[in-house]
């Protein structure tokens, strides 16, 4: 009897053995349900176990994997709120939670301190030597903890393709970006011109330009688009596009950003906007036209004022149909302007005080006469002192003239 009940034993530690073997095979190659569906087999079909609840955490959400002879209402219930406090194997009794009255055992499944996974287990109601889990509890450990950290090392890897794929299209959206931004401005004798352009991660959403329109005026622009990626790279190559043709056919300011906000709207449909100031230099007149679209403000400096660039209305996007008159005013001999994005102004110092269009006017008020390359890198080196320890939080474009 003593040989049989040994020759028994030794046949179901093979079969155990066996099934370890092949749940191992498989991680490599089976989906996350194919191998719930080897637990399930295993609990049921060769552990005799048969009434049990498996629920598992998927990207901070809590989950029923697997169920067998549970009422709907048992399934339902939130367990992992009252589980939190296991982390070993525990067998139950009336004195344990009354959440878990239902289940005889638990076996969680931990990693870095962090409950992946519960195995909640009850007996079969009738007599026997020893209960199944109690005999097979080892192997119960040890599948479940393979299946579970099998699975997360999957999501693992599945995230760290996922964000490998992220920066790479985030690495060309940013070199789309680069390519549109001018290497070069147009030569002239009419003012001079710096730029200065930073982004904040691999790739930014900023763009300026200046086009010369005709023998008598240059166009000048500073724009921002709210999205990151590919997908805004993309639509700013198209507003770059429909930009340049929009000024080389001669468009006025008003019907040139009329236009723009058409294509963009028809791009995006109000899911990303462009904020962006235009600026038309008259050379003949000495006047510049201006219209802005929820931009900063861009400053004109010139003699003892400043003349601040202020939004007119909604930025390129949002709404079908966008009308704005340009504004006008009279540019002197020395005067500066400066455009940017707000990658300068959303700069905080540790009191959460911002680098705003005040702060810049007055240092530009400050520093007189300089040339334009030196106000430039005077500007980015004055935000960064403001921002202390904090550093930029946003791409930066900056774009200075001075007119001659």
């Amino acid at each position: 009897m003593e040989r049989n009940q040994l020759k028994q034993k030794l046949s179901e530690s093979k079969t155990l053995l066996r099934k370890l073997l092949t749940v191992t095979k498989a991680n490599n190659n089976r989906k996350s349900g194919e191998l719930f569906s080897l637990l399930d087999k295993i609990l049921f079909e060769d552990l005799h176990i048969e009434r049990y609840l498996f629920i598992r955490k998927e990207s901070g959400i809590w989950i029923k994997a697997l169920s067998r002879q549970l009422k709907e209402e048992e399934i339902q219930k939130e367990y992992h709120k009252f589980l939190h406090q296991y982390d070993d194997f525990k067998v139950l009794n009336e004195a344990d939670d009354e959440h878990l009255v239902d289940f005889d055992y638990i076996i969680p499944v931990f990693h870095k301190e962090e409950p992946l996974a519960y195995l909640l287990l009850s007996d079969v109601k009738e007599e026997r030597t020893i209960s199944p889990v109690v005999r097979n509890l080892n192997f119960l450990q040890t599948v479940t903890n393979v299946i579970v950290v099998a699975i997360e090392n999957k999501r693992l890897f599945n995230e760290a393709i996922l964000r490998e794929r992220e920066d790479q299209e985030l690495e060309l959206a940013g070199n789309i970006i680069q390519q549109l931004l001018p290497k070069a401005f147009p030569e002239n004798a009419h003012f001079k011109a710096s730029a200065f352009y930073e982004s904040h991660m691999k790739v930014g959403g900023d763009y300026y330009d200046i086009v010369k329109t005709d023998d008598q005026s240059y166009t000048f622009l500073m724009a921002d688009i709210s999205g990151k990626g590919m997908a805004a790279a993309l639509i700013m190559s198209n507003f770059q596009a429909y930009f340049k043709l929009a000024v080389e056919i001669g468009l006025g300011l008003s019907d040139l950003v009329h236009l723009l906000n058409q294509k963009v709207y028809e791009n995006t449909r109000g899911e990303m906007f462009i904020t962006a100031i235009f600026a038309r230099y008259k050379t003949d007149t000495h006047e510049l036209e201006y219209i802005n679209t929820a931009h900063r403000s861009g400053i004109l400096v010139q003699n003892e004022s400043s003349l601040f660039l202020e939004s007119q209305g909604r930025a390129l996007g949002v709404e079908p149909n966008l009308r704005l008159n340009a504004q006008v005013v009279s540019v002197q001999k020395n005067a500066r302007l400066i455009l940017f994005t707000d990658g300068l102004t959303e700069v905080y110092n540790l009191e959460q005080e911002g680098f705003d269009e005040e702060k810049i006017n007055e240092l530009l008020r400050e520093s007189g006469d300089v040339e334009i390359e030196k106000l430039n890198r005077r500007l980015i080196e004055k935000a960064l002192d403001f921002a202390a320890r904090l550093g930029m939080e946003d791409d930066l474009a900056l774009l200075s003239i001075e007119f001659l």
